[in-house]
């Protein structure tokens, strides 16, 4: 028997974990299956007897077994949400379950979902708080007895903000794959309804916790049977990504509340729950008070504690009572006692004093060490101060992501009234004036009042895309409203919206020119005199790309929550309308800045009129996630243009606006030329500017005129004036001079700071010999408004880009013979083209290997299980002629892209694995690498991410989603498949790798074409002549009937390279042949793409009454023979086989014989390949 004051052990000590990898639960161990001497003598049937008996139910109890069997340390998962104090389930029956885990060998991985917690508004979602609560619990654990050697405790935010490129694709990826009412019946994980009224965020919280199970590698899921739903659901996905090994499913019973008719213990309840650390009278009183109706055992909770808790730790029950009740009695089992206790033998009042007796016996350990252990005594005081002490604020919706965070709760600052003295003397009611005069509409004003009386230093939000010369109202308005802003008290957030504008084809989509515009927008807001000592610029491409973790996942969130309708609505934000077509980057670009509001965290909008929609988008966002506190929205007058009938101003047509840089006379001339009718004041663009411009600015407006036309006058109001001017009393050809006179005295200082600063005038320069494209319907119809592909902070494409290859500069000599081995350069050409089965374009081949003496070629590949022989001949066969012809072959090692695609479960360390693999192979089977680059594509974006992901982005914007899903065939799915997020952008990313490695030939199989052809008409959008020429090979076909492809999960169709001699010869006999059938035979094929380039004949070994022994040297010959019957299947068959294995055996030698190549086969055949 244990040790009474400890939890049982089976005095065993836990396994050390030795092999990482093993945490798996997709790869079955490379180790031996555990032996006993492993866990002190156990027997494999006890080790699944032991951890078999941890839960109420087991999901499957055969896949448990052959784990045990199978794997030395099986990780298991449990995971909790930190949030307020610990119930005794949760402390002393986790600890019973873990001990009995770890005895048994396993590793315990335990999530610490503060996340979670956060999301689901756990101490009113502040996560210090929730760290402090989390921190309290496993110093409990600890205390009461919990062997934590090989227990892992992992801080949810910590492991998902470390790892979010795996996490995030994952839990998307379950998303996509699974149908609402699915994910509905999880809710109960969160103790919510299928009918309650979730939120999006609540949609997500399954598919979170789903995620947990697979990111954490884990074998085995011990949760309680109210977390039963979404393990299973986790199962099922295993199914949907064809996974053979599905964690298994351990769901330990749930204690029931105290109190009668309490399904589960409630922290908001003392009563309902025994806490960890309650004192010996707070159990006694609990227990005295709890539901216990004599002789009845079903849904009596006083027995429930005894069987999961009392038995457990105690492997017996101990009633002390007078002689005349019975006197002392020690049950051995429940069991026992269920049938005294149903009998009557064993009475309420009996059993309550012992079951209390016990309870403060495991306990007691636990108050000692909050009360002599300092630093558990200070976290103790620490929860217990927390004012979610027990958590009863009502329960809020949970979010939907790490990053939803700053979307789901308001921003915070001081929330205590702004005082009076922190702006100068004004009031609250002159803030909130001053405030709500800079928009033409507010939503809403006692909104707007509360926020002012709340909060001392409110965000406010306005952002802009560089494109062009700056008109004066984003000028001059912009700065009147800026420093109304400020001056009131609040902190102004300008958003320089670069990657929006190259979305927006802005510029030409060229990301630097926008930068250079963007400084130039800075430099004149400060030379007319913004006040920029509250205002922060932050520019779009560096904020997201330094947080992205948190900005993606919440546009994707924003994109999920509402259709494509309501999506197109918002397409007014970028001067479009609801009936263009859009490209495919186009569409997230209202999800981007209805996102940009929650990642600012600003409480106020401050944009114009044509942005309203989206605004209220996040006011809408906010209903949608259950936020209360909504963005204000300040929508601020749009100015017309300056001629008749134009709503508004048009860089493009220069008489149409007030630019910032015009000069005097500049000035003068268009606002002589303005639309401005006698005595009309609606849609007179002139008064317009005298309201929204002059007024603000100087507070009155002054006209000089001769005394017979009325003399000077000095306007205080904008009212004022318009009375005269509609009486007449005040003529066009008076107010003209005197509205020009008045904006050149705002102008003067801008054109000051241009002339006279050396910086400024340089970017003037700059920005004034850029080209503007006029926008069309589509905003990438005319080509010659298409610049270069945007690096904001590399050069972009160079004349040595427009010239030889992707970019990459060379000798351009013409290649002499003597390089390539007394080669002729028509003879590089036939070599390089005999590779492909398809060349697009011959001439352009010809003309490259002419003027590059080592152009580069680019083949890429998923690693994704075995290597079957096109992977591993054909591929090594093309290497090699196009090095022996001088070409550089840079080999991409498609890694992110595997993961994307799901291969390998997503997993990217067997991904690795894999691709190590693939390249110990072609080594093997002869690839000559010297002139061979292998590049991993995780390592070489992140490297260069700041070049790779606005090439993404570019050619994502450059291309209608129609022609985007033309090239989903690339990921061997079609245009009608129903396609996630991720898998829009795939294509785009396949296409930008072509140009990020500079490569002169694209070296794919016919299968990849598509997005090949996509590379070249790039080329064509961004005026860039020499293009990728494409050299399609042949896909060998499956070896059986009809089978297009070969399948890495049909193992009968095809070879793989490290197939056994015998493995070959059955499946070639096993291979459709038909006799005298040469079109869609795959024994043919694999001769003239396989047997003929690499020994260039094919023998044919037979009796000599059968033909005896013949040489073809030509593929012809064989099809002549071969078509008129004279030579047969069952004699091609034998020799094919023998021809094939003569190519595999310097592999199979190789993976024998060398331990880092047999240490890897092992690996990779151990995986599950997945499609």
């Amino acid at each position: 028997m244990a040790d009474a004051d400890q939890p049982p052990t089976k005095d065993m000590e836990s396994l050390t974990v030795t092999d990482a990898s093993a945490a798996d639960p997709g790869s079955s161990s490379s180790s031996a299956p555990a032996t006993a001497s492993a866990f002190q003598g156990m027997t494999l049937e006890e080790r699944f007897s032991l951890v078999r008996s941890i839960g109420e139910e087991c999901i499957q109890e055969e896949e448990l077994l052959r784990l045990l069997e199978k794997k030395e340390t099986p990780i298991c998962y449990d995971g909790f949400e930190p949030s307020g104090r610990m119930h005794i389930a949760q402390g002393v029956m986790k600890t019973i379950n873990v001990n009995k885990l770890t005895s048994a060998g396993c590793k315990m991985k335990m999530w610490i979902a503060d996340w979670f917690a956060m999301l689901n508004n756990k101490m009113g979602g502040d996560l210090k708080k929730i760290k402090v609560v989390g921190e309290y619990l496993i110093e409990i654990w600890k205390a009461v007895g919990m062997d934590t050697k090989n227990v892992e405790f992992l801080w949810s935010s910590d492991e998902i903000n470390s790892r979010s490129h795996e996490y995030w694709p994952l839990v998307m990826d379950i998303a996509a794959k699974n149908k609402l009412p699915r994910i509905l019946r999880c809710v109960q994980i969160m103790g919510r309804s299928e009918q309650d009224e979730l939120t999006a965020a609540q949609i997500l919280y399954p598919c979170m916790q789903c995620a947990d199970i697979f990111f954490l590698k884990a074998d085995i899921c011990q949760l309680g049977m109210d977390q039963r739903k979404v393990n299973v659901l986790a199962r099922e996905y295993c199914d949907d990504i064809k996974r053979k090994n599905k964690p298994i499913i351990l769901s330990h019973h749930m204690l029931p509340g105290l109190q009668q008719g309490q399904e589960k213990m409630s922290k908001s309840d003392p009563l309902s729950a025994i806490f960890m650390e309650d004192e010996e009278t707070d159990v006694n009183l609990k227990i005295k008070k709890a539901y216990c109706p004599p002789q009845i055992v079903k849904g009596n909770p006083c027995l429930e504690y005894i069987q999961f808790i009392i038995f457990p730790w105690f492997n017996e029950f101990k009633v002390e009572r007078k002689e005349q009740n019975g006197g002392e009695k020690i049950y051995k089992s429940f069991e026992e006692l269920v049938a005294d206790y149903e009998s009557g033998g064993l009475h309420p009042g009996d059993l309550k004093p012992s079951l209390s007796k016990a309870l403060n016996k495991i306990l007691q350990p636990v108050r000692d060490h909050f009360k002599n252990d300092p630093k558990a005594k200070a976290l103790l005081k620490q929860v217990k101060a927390l004012p979610h002490w027990p958590n009863s604020s009502p329960p809020q919706p949970d979010g939907v992501s790490a990053i939803r965070l700053a979307a789901a709760s308001p921003p915070s600052s001081s929330s205590t009234p702004a005082t009076a003295t922190a702006f100068q003397g004004m009031t609250l009611e002159e803030r909130f004036s001053l405030v709500r005069s800079v928009g033409e509409e507010c939503i809403q004003e006692e909104e707007l009042l509360r926020l002012l009386e709340k909060k001392e230093t409110p965000i406010c939000y306005d952002g802009f895309e560089p494109s062009g010369r700056m008109h004066i109202a984003q000028g001059v308005m912009r700065t009147i409203n800026a420093n109304k802003l400020t001056s009131a008290g609040c902190k102004m957030k300008i958003w320089v919206a670069d990657w929006c504008a190259m979305l927006n084809n802005k510029m030409g989509g060229d990301l630097k020119k926008i930068e250079v515009v963007g400084k130039y927008f800075i430099e004149i807001w400060k030379a007319v005199g913004m006040d920029t000592t509250n205002v922060e610029f932050l520019w779009s491409s560096n904020e997201i790309i330094s947080r992205s973790h948190e900005y993606w996942p919440l546009v994707m969130d924003i994109a999920a929550n509402y259709k494509l309708p309501k999506i197109l609505g918002c397409a007014q934000i970028m001067g479009r309308s609801e009936q263009e077509e859009l490209t495919a980057a186009q569409i997230l670009y209202p999800c981007m800045q209805c996102a940009d509001i929650f990642f600012l965290k600003a409480d106020i909008c401050q944009l114009g009129m044509d942005q309203r929609k989206v605004n209220v988008l996040a006011r809408e966002y906010c209903d949608d996630i259950k936020r209360k506190n909504k963005p204000i929205i300040l929508s601020h007058h749009m100015l017309p243009g300056l001629q008749q009938g134009q709503e508004k101003m048009s860089k493009s047509d220069p008489l149409s606006a007030i630019f910032m840089e015009d000069e005097e006379a500049d000035v003068n001339l268009k606002i002589k030329k303005a639309y401005c009718p006698p005595q009309i004041v609606k849609g007179n663009p002139c008064l317009e500017y005298v309201q929204f411009i002059i007024f603000p600015w100087f507070n009155e407006f002054k006209v000089e005129r001769k005394e017979q036309n009325g003399g000077e006058k000095i306007y205080k109001s904008f009212e004022e004036l318009v009375a005269d001017y509609e009486s007449g009393g005040l003529h066009p050809g008076d107010l003209k001079p005197n509205l020009s006179k008045a904006l050149n005295k705002i102008l003067q200082p801008v054109r000051d700071h241009f002339k006279n600063d050396p910086k400024a005038k340089a970017l003037l320069k700059q920005v004034k010999g850029f080209h503007i494209p006029n926008k069309t319907s589509t905003p990438m119809a005319n080509a010659d408004q298409r610049a270069s592909p945007p690096s904001r902070h590399t050069e972009s494409l160079t004349a040595t880009e427009t010239s030889h290859g992707a970019g990459s500069s060379s000798s351009s000599t013409s290649a002499t013979s003597s390089t390539f081995q007394g080669m002729s350069l028509e003879e590089r050409f036939s070599i390089v083209r005999s590779v492909g089965e398809e060349c697009i374009q011959e001439e352009e081949l010809l003309r490259l290997l002419e003027k590059k003496e080592t152009p580069f070629c680019y083949d890429g590949f998923e690693p994704s299980g075995r290597m079957h022989i096109a992977q591993g001949v054909v591929k090594t066969i093309n290497v090699n002629k196009l090095t022996s012809a001088g070409c550089k072959m840079k080999l991409w090692i498609a890694d992110w892209f595997a993961r994307l695609n799901n291969k390998m479960g997503g997993d990217l360390n067997k991904i690795k694995v894999v691709g190590e693999y693939l390249i110990e192979i072609w080594k093997a089977v002869g690839m000559d690498t010297t002139n061979v680059e292998f590049l991993w594509s995780s390592h070489e974006i992140n490297s260069r991410a700041h070049e790779y992901w606005p090439r993404v982005m570019d050619i994502a914007a450059k291309n209608k989603l129609s022609r985007i899903l033309r090239c989903v065939q690339i990921m061997g799915r079609s245009e009608q498949d129903e396609l996630t997020a991720a898998q829009i952008l795939y294509p785009c990313m396949q296409c930008a790798d072509i140009f990020f490695l500079k490569a002169d030939i694209c070296q794919l199989g016919m299968d990849q074409r598509k997005v090949n052809v996509l590379a070249r008409e790039y080329c064509d959008d961004i005026k860039r002549k020499n293009k990728p020429i494409i050299l399609s090979h042949h896909m060998l076909p499956g070896l059986q009937q009809g089978q297009e492809k070969m399948s890495k999960s049909d193992p009968l169709s095809a070879i793989f390279m490290e197939d056994e001699e015998e493995d070959v010869n059955l499946k070639i006999k096993s291979a459709y042949c038909p006799p005298q059938i040469v079109k869609g035979n795959p024994c043919l094929e694999y001769i003239q793409f396989i047997i003929f380039p690499w020994f260039n004949e094919f023998k044919m070994e037979h009796k000599e009454q059968d033909g005896g022994e013949k040489i073809y040297k030509s593929f012809e010959e064989l099809v002549s023979d071969y078509e008129s019957g004279g030579l047969l299947p069952v004699d091609l068959k034998p020799s094919l086989s023998k021809a094939l294995n003569k190519i595999l055996q310097p592999v199979r030698d190789h993976f024998k014989n060398d331990p880092k190549a047999k240490a890897l086969l092992e690996q990779v055949k151990s995986y599950r390949v997945t499609r």
